[in-house]
C-alpha cells in the first residue's frame, strides 16, 4: 500500500502543473474508470432518498465558526430575565 501512495504522490507532483481544466478532465476520466465496476457504482450512486436527506441535513447556510455559533447561542438565551406579558383584557 505504501508503494501505491508513493506512486500516487509522484504522479501528483507531475500533474500539479496542469491547468484546472486538464485536472478536471483527468479526474473525470479516473472516476469513469472506477465506476465501470458495478459494485463501486452502487457505492457512489445516490438514491433520491439519499439526496433529499443530504439536503435536509446540511451544515449551517453561512458556515459560521464554532466559537461564533457558541457565542450566538449564549447571547440568544433569555434565562434570568423577567418577561413582560401583554394583557389581552383591553
Amino acid at each position: 500500500m505504501d508503494m501505491n501512495i508513493n506512486l500516487a504522490n509522484y504522479y501528483f507532483s507531475l500533474l500539479d502543473t496542469l491547468s484546472n481544466k486538464a485536472k478536471l478532465y483527468l479526474a473525470t476520466k479516473l472516476m469513469d474508470s472506477l465506476l465501470k465496476d458495478d459494485t463501486l457504482r452502487e457505492t457512489f450512486d445516490e438514491t433520491e432518498k439519499d439526496i433529499a436527506f443530504r439536503q435536509l441535513a446540511g451544515a449551517w447556510a453561512n458556515d459560521p465558526e464554532a466559537d461564533a455559533m457558541t457565542s450566538a447561542i449564549r447571547d440568544g438565551r433569555t434565562s434570568n430575565h423577567t418577561r413582560q406579558l401583554a394583557s389581552f383584557d383591553e
